[in-house]
């Protein structure tokens, strides 16, 4: 991690926290794999849309890390946030560095930002569950739902509605 030499200790303490959760979720990892299916699907918009949003989540998430909670820092690490934005240097393709990407709506989050009710955490996971396990049944086919099941329960109406659906004559389907 570069620092730039002119930073108060709490600006860098706030950056430092900042990238090791970078770090020790292996957004380095996420993000290269992520420049790779965006390399492999450039024509397609909706991995450019996945690739900017989850970027944006990548940064976020680690602000709401720095910020764990305590409400006094919001405003500094906010200023330190758009200090970073306002002094690039020069023009980077990819945004590598603290305060480069999204600063207007990360400051916004950050300033915004709430940490979750326990009752809305153990709603989404409830919620999480039931559709996992509604997804993941599999019931048992009947009878009538197998193929066997179907050629045995068929009856001569049944046949002849299939022959006159299909368009073909009795003779033809019989071939």
């Amino acid at each position: 991690i570069y620092l730039p030499c002119n930073l108060g200790d709490r600006e860098q303490e706030y950056i430092i926290l900042h990238e090791q959760h970078h770090i020790k979720r292996l957004d380095h990892v996420m993000k290269a794999l992520a420049f790779f299916a965006l390399a492999i699907h450039w024509f397609n918009p909706l991995v450019w849309v996945a690739f900017i949003l989850a970027s944006k989540d990548m940064e976020m998430s680690c602000d709401e890390k720095v910020l764990g909670g305590a409400e006094h820092i919001r405003k500094a690490y906010s200023i330190t946030l758009l200090s970073f934005a306002a002094n690039r240097r020069f023009p980077s393709p990819s945004p590598l560095a603290f305060g480069e990407t999204g600063v207007k709506g990360r400051i916004k989050n950050i300033l915004n930002w709430k940490k979750p009710a326990l009752w809305v955490t153990i709603a989404a996971i409830l919620l999480c569950a039931v559709v996992l396990v509604s997804c993941a049944a599999n019931p048992p086919l009947t009878a009538t739902e197998t193929a066997y099941g179907w050629a045995s329960a068929a009856t001569e109406e049944s046949v002849k509605n299939v022959i006159i659906r299909t368009g073909r004559s009795e003779y033809e389907w019989r071939r």
